[in-house]
């Protein structure tokens, strides 16, 4: 299973239910790992390392930062790496169509260890 979240150098791609529409967004940047959340209905988590730091959220095709007074990005400049856990709720409600039913949590934490992607629940099926 490859779940719906693709961790590579410098970057992320999270894949949406829909097709079209908004979705709600939660980004938490943590100085360590939280407690596992399983209320959600799926979750993926992996490591993100960057060369030039400065991580931000990207919406749509444009790959422009869309968090408010943010333009500098959430992790320091230079490389950096975390751990991130993604956590889905409504991804299977309106499946490849337009909505906006559909929440997202981005954890994310300083780490020193690589450890592989994981899927560590899905319960969507999507």
């Amino acid at each position: 299973m490859q779940g719906f979240v693709h961790f590579g150098t410098d970057g992320a791609i999270i894949k949406t239910g829909v097709s079209g529409g908004l979705v709600d967004v939660t980004v938490s940047m943590l100085d360590a790992e939280p407690p596992m959340d399983t209320s959600w209905d799926d979750i993926n988590e992996g490591d993100l390392r960057t060369t030039e730091g400065g991580v931000y959220v990207a919406g749509g095709y444009s790959f422009e930062n869309i968090i408010p007074g943010r333009s500098d990005g959430l992790t320091p400049q230079g490389p950096t790496a975390h751990r991130v856990r993604v956590s889905a709720s409504g991804r299977a409600l309106k499946y490849d169509e337009i909505g906006d039913d559909e929440k997202y949590l981005i954890e994310m934490w300083p780490t020193s260890e690589v450890a592989a992607s994981t899927v560590v629940q899905f319960k969507s099926g999507r």
